[in-house]
């Protein structure tokens, strides 16, 4: 299977919006499963029973693992955004600007163009294909180099 790195650039770099607003979603809902867990008031204690049963046991059990996914979820998502951004810092300033605009702010190509001060609309459209190409040799490596497709647009 050959993997269009280009389109990969594209969805990878168009996601960083939306990953980095699951962080803050992603925290709340562990913030509820803390506060769910937390002790209860002791007059829902049933000192008639000196043992727990095993529902709630399980229910411990299953909030401990969703908790424990939740933060693997979050750091893992917290690292692909690091890595998205530090590869996106190595690329030059002018084709960077267009990337954003065009992935991350959903901008046009004509107002891309009016913003950066070009006159054609292709030549936005060549900076981009330039920058997600340079992105993608970056963040996949030599696999997106040897691709033919990539910037092909």
């Amino acid at each position: 299977m050959n993997l269009d790195y280009f389109k990969a650039a594209e969805r990878d770099i168009s996601s960083l919006p939306l990953l980095k607003k699951s962080i803050g979603i992603m925290k709340s809902r562990q913030e509820r499963l803390i506060a769910r867990g937390a002790p209860r008031e002791p007059a829902g204690i049933d000192f008639d029973k000196p043992y727990s049963d095993s529902r709630s046991v399980n229910d411990t059990l299953g909030e401990l693992l969703a908790l424990a996914e939740i933060g693997r979820e979050i750091r893992d998502t917290e690292e692909e955004i690091a890595e998205i951004e530090a590869v996106l810092a190595d690329i030059p300033k002018e084709l960077k600007t267009v990337i954003e605009y065009f992935y991350i702010r959903g901008m046009s190509a004509e107002k891309i163009a009016e913003k950066i001060f070009v006159e054609s609309e292709k030549t936005v459209y060549n900076l981009r294909n330039k920058g997600v190409a340079m992105f993608a040799v970056l963040y996949y490596g030599a696999s997106a180099k040897r691709t033919e497709k990539i910037g092909k647009k």
